[in-house]
């Protein structure tokens, strides 16, 4: 649950910036050390999550929750991430950071795929949903997120 009751964003060490929520009131019980995740999820600051939203569907992702343009998320596969997407001026004030885009710099994100024949077929779905390829099994998303496919 990524809006849950009570929320908080940190920086780690590396630069990365983190949100943790929770979907309930404040826990006054013993804590557990560490906290144990229930969900991870992965937030794109795109230019309109609408307009992205077509694009990652193309990719074979499930809409799960679509609020329009303030944000959309896709259902996580088993064992994955979920990919929300929001507007870039909102999630950067939703954590802190200027809005200027320079925060999200050097990321790349992955998507794992059966065969090495999926890897292109994958990059040609993505070129049609409006991506740009940048190197084999390599492509931006419409709002220039890199991304790379690969095959075991």
């Amino acid at each position: 649950m990524l809006f849950g009751a009570f929320s908080g964003v940190f920086r780690a060490p590396d630069g990365s910036i983190w949100k943790v929520a929770a979907p309930t009131k404040k826990d006054t019980g013993p804590s557990q050390n560490p906290p144990v995740p229930t969900e991870t999820a992965v937030l794109l600051a795109v230019d309109s999550p609408k307009a992205s939203k077509s694009f990652y569907q193309a990719l074979g992702l499930t809409t799960d929750r679509d609020y329009g343009n303030k944000y959309i998320d896709f259902a996580p596969a088993p064992g994955g991430y979920r990919l929300g997407l929001m507007q870039r001026k909102a999630l950067a004030k939703d954590v802190g950071v200027d809005d200027g885009g320079s925060d999200a710099r050097g990321v790349v994100f992955g998507i794992r795929v059966e065969t090495s024949s999926d890897t292109q077929r994958l990059v040609d779905v993505a070129v049609t949903a409006g991506g740009t390829v940048t190197g084999e099994g390599r492509f931006l998303d419409p709002d220039g997120h890199a991304w790379v496919v690969t095959a075991p």
